[in-house]
C-alpha cells in the first residue's frame, strides 16, 4: 500500500505579475504559492500575464487591457471599484469551468471588481478565500468623483465580503476595518521576508539612500525632492518607475529591476525610504510592503508622510526615522539623521515575518 500523502490542489488568482516585479501585489502570492508546495500543494496562478517572469507558463492566457492608474478620469467616475472589469469577467467564467478541479482557491485582492463577479455565485463564492491586501471602500488608493460613487462602493463591499469562505488581511488595520463594518474576523498576514534572498550585504555605498517601487500621487513628497536635488553630499537612488516624471536630474536612476538585483542595490545602499504623499486621504491604514524589502537587508528607514500604519510601525520596533510634519527642515534634517542611524534588528522580530511564520495561517483556518 502506497502511504505517500496524495497532493492537494490550490488555484491562486492575481492581477499583479506572478512571479512579481519587485511590488508588493504579486509578491504575496508567490509566498503563498511558495508554503503550499511545502505542504503538499500544487499550485495554479491565474494573472493577467501570460508567462511569468521566471518562464513558467500561467494557467490563464487571456490577454486584457490594462489601464494604468494616471488615467484618473476613468478611476474617479467608474461606477464600479477599479477599470480591470474584462479581465475580472474572463477570470470568473475561466474559474467556474475548472473550479471543480481545486481544494482551495484564494484571491488576491485588489482588483476589488473581481470579488463582485464571484459573489454573484453562492456556491462558488464559498468556496473562495480572499486575500485583502488594502482597504476597499474609502482606501487610500481609492478616488471618487463624488459621494455616490463612495456609497456604491459601500454597497458593493457590505454585498461581497461577507460571501466568501475566508478572509486574510495585509494588515491590522484592515482586519479591523473588516471587523467593525462587517463584523467579520479576518487572520492578518503582513507582507513577509524570505531570509535566503538576503545574502551577504556590505554597504558600499555609504553617502546613498535609496528608494524603490512606484512614484504616483499617493507615494511622493515634493520637499524630498526639492532637497535631494540640491544635495552634494548624500545622494539618491531609484529603482521603480516614475509616473510623475519628479526625479531631480542628479538621481541615480536604475529603473526597474529584477527582484535579486533590487536587493543588492538596497544592500550597497545606507538607508532606504518611504514617501506617502501628506495629500493622501484616508491615510491611517496605508502600509506599504517595502518596508519589509528593506527590514530583509536590515537597512534604516526614512519614512516621510503622515502618521500611518507604516510610521507607526517603523517607530514601534525602532528601524528608522518618521517625518510626519512637512517642512523643508523636517525633512532635511531626516535625511541627514537617516545616514547615520544605527538600526539593531532583532533576529526574534524578523523571523516573525519570515513567510512561513506568516502564511502559517494559511494551514490554520
Amino acid at each position: 500500500m502506497n502511504s505517500r500523502k496524495k497532493s492537494r490542489r490550490a488555484l491562486l488568482i492575481s492581477y499583479y505579475a506572478y512571479p512579481p516585479f519587485s511590488y508588493g501585489g504579486g509578491r504575496r502570492v508567490f509566498f503563498f504559492k511558495k508554503y503550499l508546495e511545502e505542504h503538499n500543494y500544487q499550485c495554479d496562478i491565474i494573472s493577467a500575464d501570460r508567462i511569468s517572469l521566471n518562464g513558467e507558463r500561467l494557467l490563464n492566457r487571456a490577454n486584457t487591457v490594462k489601464t494604468r492608474r494616471r488615467f484618473r478620469f476613468l478611476r474617479k467616475y467608474n461606477i464600479f471599484p477599479d477599470t480591470m472589469i474584462m479581465w475580472g469577467i474572463r477570470v470568473w467564467n475561466t474559474v467556474k469551468r475548472i473550479h471543480s478541479r481545486y481544494d482551495r482557491i484564494i484571491i488576491s485582492a485588489p482588483p476589488f471588481s473581481l470579488l463582485i463577479f464571484f459573489s454573484l455565485n453562492r456556491y462558488l463564492s464559498s468556496r473562495i478565500e480572499i486575500d485583502m491586501r488594502d482597504v476597499w471602500a474609502g482606501g487610500a488608493l481609492q478616488e471618487y468623483g463624488g459621494w455616490f460613487l463612495y456609497f456604491l462602493d459601500r454597497q458593493y463591499e457590505a454585498f461581497s465580503i461577507k460571501r466568501f469562505k475566508y478572509i486574510y488581511a495585509a494588515t491590522e488595520g484592515i482586519s479591523k476595518i473588516l471587523k467593525h463594518r462587517h463584523n467579520i474576523h479576518a487572520d492578518t498576514i503582513y507582507n513577509m521576508i524570505d531570509f535566503n534572498e538576503a545574502g551577504d550585504c556590505n554597504v558600499t555605498e555609504s553617502n546613498t539612500i535609496i528608494y524603490t517601487g512606484k512614484i504616483d500621487r499617493l507615494r511622493n513628497n515634493d520637499n524630498f525632492f526639492k532637497i535631494m536635488s540640491e544635495m552634494d553630499d548624500i545622494k539618491l537612488k531609484f529603482a521603480g518607475d516614475d509616473l510623475e516624471n519628479v526625479l531631480p536630474h542628479n538621481t541615480i536612476n536604475e529603473g526597474i529591476l529584477n527582484r535579486a538585483e533590487m536587493l543588492k542595490s538596497i544592500c550597497r545602499s545606507a538607508a532606504g525610504v518611504i514617501l506617502i504623499s501628506f495629500e493622501a486621504e484616508n491615510e491611517e491604514n496605508i502600509f506599504t510592503s517595502k518596508i519589509f524589502d528593506y527590514m530583509l537587508m536590515k537597512k534604516p528607514i526614512l519614512y516621510i508622510g503622515p502618521h500611518c500604519e507604516a510610521s507607526h510601525f517603523i517607530h514601534k520596533h525602532a528601524i528608522g526615522i518618521t517625518v510626519t510634519e512637512n517642512n523643508r527642515d523636517a525633512v532635511e534634517k531626516g535625511i541627514r539623521d537617516i545616514i547615520h542611524y544605527e538600526t539593531h534588528y532583532s533576529d526574534n522580530m524578523l523571523r516573525g515575518f519570515d513567510f512561513r511564520n506568516m502564511c502559517a495561517k494559511l494551514m490554520s483556518r
